[in-house]
Parts: C-alpha cells; sequence; structure tokens
C-alpha cells in the first residue's frame, strides 16, 4: 500500500506498492505483439488490409468505445475511493469505541474495594486484552496478512 504525503508531489511518482509495475507486466504481451505487427507491416510481409480512409471512417467507433471505457473505469474508481475512505473511518470508530470500552472499564475498577495490587493486575491484563482485540480486528482487515 502506498502511504501518500499531501505536502509532496514525490510520493505520486513511486512504484512501491504501486499497480503501475502489475499492469505494465500485464499489458507487455499486447505491447510487443502490436510493434512486431507494425514492423512486419511496415517491411510488406503482413498486409493487415486496412488503408487510412477506411480507419478514418470508423474512428468515431474508437472514440465512443474510448470515452465509454474511460467513463466506466472512472466510476469504478469513484466507488472503490468510497469504500476505502468509508472503512478506513469505521476502523477508525472501532478503534474509538473501545478505547472507549477499555478507559470505562480502568474508570470502574478504581472505584472498587479490593486490594491495589489485585487492581493493578486486573488493568493491566485488561488494557492488554483490549490491545490484542484491536490487534485482531485490524489483522482481519489488513489485506497484507491473508
Amino acid at each position: 500500500m502506498i502511504f501518500y504525503d499531501s505536502r509532496s508531489w514525490s510520493s505520486f511518482l513511486q512504484l512501491d506498492g504501486s499497480v503501475l509495475p502489475r499492469s505494465f507486466v500485464a499489458s507487455l504481451p499486447s505491447v510487443v505483439l502490436a510493434v512486431v505487427g507494425k514492423i512486419l507491416e511496415h517491411n510488406d510481409v503482413i498486409n493487415f488490409g486496412s488503408t487510412a480512409s477506411e480507419v478514418n471512417r470508423h474512428m468515431h467507433n474508437v472514440v465512443i468505445y474510448v470515452i465509454l471505457m474511460g467513463t466506466l473505469l472512472l466510476v469504478r474508481l469513484l466507488f472503490a475511493y468510497a469504500r476505502y475512505w468509508s472503512a478506513a473511518g469505521s476502523l477508525q470508530q472501532m478503534h474509538f469505541r473501545m478505547y472507549e470500552a477499555c478507559s470505562s472499564a480502568l474508570a470502574y475498577s478504581a472505584a472498587s474495594k479490593a486490594p491495589q495490587e489485585e487492581i493493578r493486575i486486573f488493568n493491566h491484563v485488561l488494557v492488554r486484552l483490549f490491545l490484542l482485540a484491536a490487534l485482531a480486528g485490524v489483522r482481519r482487515t489488513c489485506w497484507l496478512y491473508r
């Protein structure tokens, strides 16, 4: 995952955690095939049978296709962005509620009539259990541990 720094443009150019290397590898065979086909057509080894007037006549189909695919990609990207921020907000809310629950339990234990040593041990165990529960929640949502 990329952690972006809003004060620096260089963070948008980093490749570690980016989708760009994977998409480059996925598109490489198509690019090689297109370049080889163009070289073979240029050397008159293969004739694909399309003239410039034919391509220009059907260019509006290509434009419509590019506009539709661009719009579809943009909509999907916006939905993914909204889901990401919704999940990040829910995770933050979960941490806040767990912190509230733990602090309330610690406040109630301070009013106990038990010996101070037992209260201290209980508080330590309680905080550790809440930290483990928070860690389990983060680990379950994090894609790095799957």
